[in-house]
């Protein structure tokens, strides 16, 4: 008996082949948005992956009422609302002790200077961010960080353009001001 090896086998009916299909996609297509956008809106890095994770299995259970196309919006609304819910759990679970000793183990493994330098920068954006309001922090994330234009931000977050403009605004002015706050703090 000869085997037909030309001719995939198929196991799953045809729609649920284009339903894995959208999932791999977009998948590939956004899991490094939705990682960023994680991470820019509070995750620490070693939790990040967790929650993009999360992000992408509600995906996968709403997949058939997101439309094709509103995939980014979709992903983007739901890393924000977990990363809301993250970012509270993570001080709740936080002691001032913890994070004094994560400080102290940081600074005692200096790396090159330019990485050095990189990683203060990283460390006064997230201190930054995190001090701004959630509708705040999505814009700057999305135009400031993910370089969308305000037209496609508005989009993902479902806010008139106006609006979008607008918060950016206050967003870049409480950001100055909280560069201000700091340089001051460090003279």
């Amino acid at each position: 008996m000869s085997v037909n090896v030309a001719r995939p086998l198929s196991l799953m009916p045809a729609e649920a082949i284009g339903r894995d299909e959208r999932l791999r996609r977009a998948v590939d297509e956004h899991y490094l948005f939705v990682w960023r956008s994680l991470r820019r809106l509070g995750i620490p890095k070693g939790e990040a992956d967790d929650v993009a994770q999360e992000v992408f299995l509600v995906f996968s259970r709403k997949l058939d009422g997101v439309e094709v196309g509103a995939e980014r919006p979709f992903l983007f609304r739901c890393a924000a609302n977990f990363a809301m819910h993250a970012r509270r759990a993570i001080l709740r679970r936080r002691t001032l002790q913890e994070k004094a000793a994560i400080m102290e183990s940081d600074s005692a493994h200096p790396s090159v200077e330019d990485d050095a330098e990189r990683q203060e920068e990283i460390a006064l954006v997230d201190t930054l961010l995190a001090e701004l309001p959630d509708e705040l922090r999505d814009i700057v994330v999305l135009c400031e960080l993910e370089e969308m234009t305000l037209a496609e931000a508005s989009v993902v977050l479902g806010i008139p353009p106006g609006t979008a403009a607008s918060r950016l605004r206050r967003a870049r002015a409480e950001l100055s001001a909280g560069m201000t706050r700091l340089q001051r703090s460090t003279k």
